[in-house]
């Protein structure tokens, strides 16, 4: 699956962001929170955030622990970026690949399912992020710390004992 996320949308719909002193912050803690998803879920996460009103001439993308971070250029918004993308996407990809995009814009999500994307809201993305963290943190659970003489055969442990003592 690949999910296009509008970024600043998300921020301002998950109760997580609420506290956060400035969209910075609030940017790095998305990123963060995005790259543990992918790592659970092995998605294609490409996370927009929209420079409309910023200094930026160009367009900016990264990959950041496996995730697209895409900064839009000054005087385009995060949305136009993302029905371009969508209309690549679903143009040039087989149907057995699902594009979703994440955003609580109405018209945004009429737009993009018209194109042929689905759609989710920033909360049930929230949802799948909280559901894929405890999905992961099940399936690799904590072994206990177990020394070396624990794993080791009574034989070895003699032969090691026997070298020590020369």
């Amino acid at each position: 699956m690949i999910l296009v996320i509008d970024g600043y949308n998300v921020i301002g719909a998950w109760p997580d962001f609420k506290n956060s002193i400035n969209l910075q912050e609030s940017r790095e803690k998305l990123i963060e929170i995005m790259c543990d998803y992918a790592g659970y879920t092995h998605d294609r996460v490409i996370l927009v955030f929209d420079a409309y009103l910023g200094q930026n001439a160009l367009r900016t993308q990264e990959n950041i622990s496996g995730i697209e971070v895409v900064y839009t250029k000054n005087g385009e918004t995060a949305d136009n970026y993302i029905e371009r993308l969508i209309n690549d996407l679903c143009k040039n990809l087989t149907k057995q690949i699902e594009v979703r995009v994440a955003t609580s814009d109405l018209l945004e999500q009429t737009i993009v399912m018209g194109r042929g994307a689905a759609r989710i809201s920033s909360l049930e993305l929230r949802s799948l992020v909280m559901g894929a963290r405890q999905t992961g943190k099940q399936s690799h659970p904590k072994e206990p710390k177990t020394s070396l003489d624990m794993r080791l055969s009574p034989e070895i442990l003699e032969k090691l004992e026997k070298m020590r003592r020369g």
